[in-house]
């Protein structure tokens, strides 16, 4: 028994069991409404890969962007969904529920926050969590993900960020065009402008992630005509800073990137476009392969009206793959608008948005 117990002991001594947790954050977005007083309700959304570990609920962190001032707040967890984007009729589900290669889940946090003891005007709100996705093919793979929106307390009227109204990109199709608009909408704050751009992801407050090879972050992925951004129409790969609209053709097959969008809110305020509040959306998309399917295509058409004129705008969808159906959405973008769509009673749907 004693020469048994040696050997164990010794066998024992050389057996090494290591663990890993794989990653699971793809991106976020901080949102804020004034309530006044000092008093913001806030939302973080986050976006988790479902092949990782489950999502923890970070706090809220809030400080001075400049001179001495922070606190942290816990706000629940209110919403989680699966937006891989699956039908729930098909038979294969995202790896949220069942056992398709990918799956994307939102979890959206909300509460309110009182920043009336901090001495400071503009204020950053940030979350952060480890880690990010190590599938990551073009830089950050395992990084710290971190996030953060800025505000200016001191405004008056106070102000409210823009929100985003569509799911971010997630999953596209290799040598398909692809052309996205993440919905960043300011529906509160009637005359603020929006501008945007492409920025580098962070790991902490003012650390960049640096992207590897020859990409950036205004060239994050491979695309038709890598890496000259200015080429024409199907090349190229280009971001419309007044509407957001984001379009390239991606050309690798399974590489995935993060692609970091800025939102800069500006108000005139005394006769000068003055700087009032910035949010980010960090996203990660993943380039697969969509064998047989063709792009559906949508179209309208624009319109001129007189203030008091109704104006409908038709829209119409036609898709080359014949046994496919084709659905339409809108994301509200105009207030006391109306949308209408035929979408279940025809196999390529129409709608009509109406304005007065």
């Amino acid at each position: 028994m004693k020469k048994l117990l040696q050997i164990f002991l010794i066998l024992s001594s050389i057996i090494t069991v290591t663990t890993a947790r794989a990653s699971h954050v793809m991106g976020s977005d901080i949102t804020y409404k004034c309530l006044g007083n000092g008093k913001y309700e806030v939302t973080v959304t986050v976006y988790r890969d479902c092949n990782g570990v489950t999502l923890s609920n970070s706090p809220i962190s809030a400080r001075c962007a400049t001179g001495a001032g922070a606190a942290t707040f816990s706000i629940p967890e209110v919403s989680v969904r699966d937006i891989t984007g699956i039908d729930q009729r098909c038979t294969t589900q995202s790896r949220c529920s069942g056992s398709y290669t990918y799956g994307i889940e939102e979890h959206v946090f909300k509460g309110v926050i009182d920043l009336s003891a901090l001495n400071c005007c503009e204020i950053i709100l940030s979350w952060e969590q480890c880690c990010r996705n190590g599938a990551i093919t073009t830089g950050a793979a395992n990084a710290n993900f971190y996030t953060e929106a800025r505000l200016n307390k001191c405004i008056n009227p106070c102000n409210s960020s823009p929100t985003f109204t569509s799911a971010p990109a997630a999953l596209i199709c290799v040598g398909q065009d692809f052309t996205f608009n993440n919905g960043a909408l300011d529906t509160v704050d009637v005359g603020d402008s929006l501008s945007f751009k492409f920025i580098e992801p962070l790991q902490a407050q003012g650390s960049t992630i640096g992207y590897s090879g020859s990409w950036s972050a205004t060239s994050p992925i491979t695309f038709l005509g890598f890496p000259n951004t200015a080429l024409n129409h199907p090349a190229g790969f280009r971001l419309d800073s007044a509407t957001g609209d984001i379009s390239f053709r991606p050309t690798v097959q399974n590489q995935v990137t993060v692609l970091v969008l800025e939102v800069t809110e500006w108000r005139k305020i005394n006769g000068i476009m003055t700087k009032i509040g910035v949010t980010r959306r960090d996203m990660q998309i993943i380039v697969v392969n969509c064998p047989n399917n063709k792009v559906p295509k949508i179209a309208g058409k624009n319109e001129v009206a007189c203030a008091g004129q109704q104006v409908c705008i038709d829209i119409t969808t036609d898709d080359a793959d014949n046994n496919d159906t084709v659905k339409i959405s809108w994301n509200r973008g105009i207030p006391r608008a109306t949308f209408t769509h035929t979408n279940g009673a025809k196999r390529l749907a129409t709608g009509s948005v109406c304005w007065t």
